[in-house]
């Protein structure tokens, strides 16, 4: 569950970068580019990536567990 946590971190570190130059060449404004090394604004970006990444994932648990099994077994790759 740590490395779990750990690794969703890390990789919304990485996505408030990216998702900051995605949002400058979008808009044209270059300097939203720079907002990725603000640490308050990339504080909240992380933890809104972590909050959207739960949400998804507490979503599809909650969907697998309403349909039948027979469904469920057939629906995993392994």
């Amino acid at each position: 569950m740590l490395a779990t946590v750990i690794v969703l971190s890390n990789l919304a570190g990485v996505a408030v970068t990216f998702f900051s130059l995605f949002i400058a060449r979008v808009t044209g404004i270059e300097s939203i580019a720079d907002l990725a090394t603000d640490k308050v604004v990339n504080i909240i970006t992380c933890l809104a990536f972590i909050a959207g990444s739960t949400w998804i994932a507490y979503r599809g648990i909650s969907t697998i567990e309403r349909l039948p099994p027979a469904q469920v077994k057939t629906s995993m790759p392994f």
